[in-house]
């Protein structure tokens, strides 16, 4: 539905598959077989920022789902700033020299000279940000389950459950050490 911002929040995810692409491909073309396949660098940026936009999701979500309205205008100004903190953090992404996810080996190519401390001082201080504004939606989402009724309380309790699973998948994923946090 177009008129229903839910299905646009959504659709901040997509760049999570091409991101898992081009880091293999990054990784293939720049590690693997150098020179065999082109765009190498091209992937080795887009992973390097791809997973940023999807923290859309956690952020926005709980604050139009489901209807696509926020809980009351009092809410976007909140809006406002966690779009401008996801914009600096994708824009961070995008030219901090970071490795990829499919290898340290490979860096961001557009990232810029930076000295060792200034990348975490750039992208630490929005990732702490996120974190906050995402427990901030999350009480938001508490207080509308417990507001609403009917069909809407039954699909506010279905999200509420799935951010309950997935915070504790990722917690459990934080404290295990690899190859089990993968899993």
């Amino acid at each position: 539905r177009q008129d229903n911002v839910v299905g646009s929040i959504f659709a901040a995810t997509a760049p999570l598959g091409v991101t898992a692409l081009a880091n293999q491909h990054a990784g293939y073309a720049l590690l693997g077989h150098p020179g065999e396949l082109p765009l190498g660098e091209l992937a080795a940026w887009i992973a390097a920022w791809g997973w940023a936009p999807a923290l859309f999701v956690p952020t926005l979500l709980p604050l139009y789902f489901p209807d696509g309205t926020l809980p009351s205008p009092r809410w976007r100004p909140y809006v406002r700033v966690v779009l401008g903190v996801l914009a600096v953090l994708v824009l961070t992404a995008m030219i901090v020299p970071a490795p990829i996810d499919a290898s340290a080996a490979v860096q961001n190519p557009l990232g810029l000279p930076l000295p060792a401390w200034a990348a975490p001082l750039l992208a630490v201080p929005a990732l702490i940000c996120i974190f906050g504004l995402t427990s901030i939606s999350l009480v938001a989402l508490v207080l509308r389950l417990r507001r609403a009724a009917g069909r809407e309380r039954a699909q506010l309790a279905w999200l509420s459950l799935a951010a309950l699973v997935a915070g504790v998948c990722a917690a459990l994923s934080a404290a295990l050490p690899p190859p089990w946090s993968e899993a």
